[in-house]
């Protein structure tokens, strides 16, 4: 049996403030000072706090689980390319690139990317999930 490929899906998220950056490092119990303090960012070369990667790998999460609701997430990797400070809207993707039919679902490969507001990837990533079989 054959499937479609899914479209590639895109989600923008933001403007991301502060409040959001403080919540986040609230969420995970890091006060990291680069992501709240706007003094400490611009001594270290910033031109704003910036967003957490985690923040982002986050909300990547969260659109599989919109896009994909009845899958079961096998496998994500990310990788960190570069830094977007607060204040920016973030664009989220997911792609299909690959699907393989099998006893448990239909296993899909989604290549995931986070880009800033000058449109070039500040994360990449690659997620693994089996959706039931219809």
């Amino acid at each position: 049996m054959t499937h479609d490929v899914v479209p590639r899906v895109e989600e923008h998220r933001g403007p991301i403030t502060r409040m959001h950056l403080v919540e986040w490092c609230a969420a995970e119990n890091d006060y990291y000072i680069l992501h709240y303090d706007e003094r400490h960012a611009l001594r270290m070369g910033f031109q704003a706090p910036l967003i957490q990667g985690t923040y982002k790998f986050a909300l990547l999460g969260q659109l599989i689980a919109r896009c994909w609701p009845e899958a079961r997430l096998d496998s994500v990797s990310i990788r960190y390319v570069r830094a977007d400070s607060e204040g920016i809207v973030l664009t989220l993707s997911a792609e299909e690139t690959a699907c393989e039919e099998g006893a448990g679902g239909t296993r899909r490969i989604l290549a995931l990317t986070v880009t800033g507001e000058d449109a070039s990837p500040s994360a990449t990533g690659e997620a693994t999930i089996v959706t039931p079989q219809t």
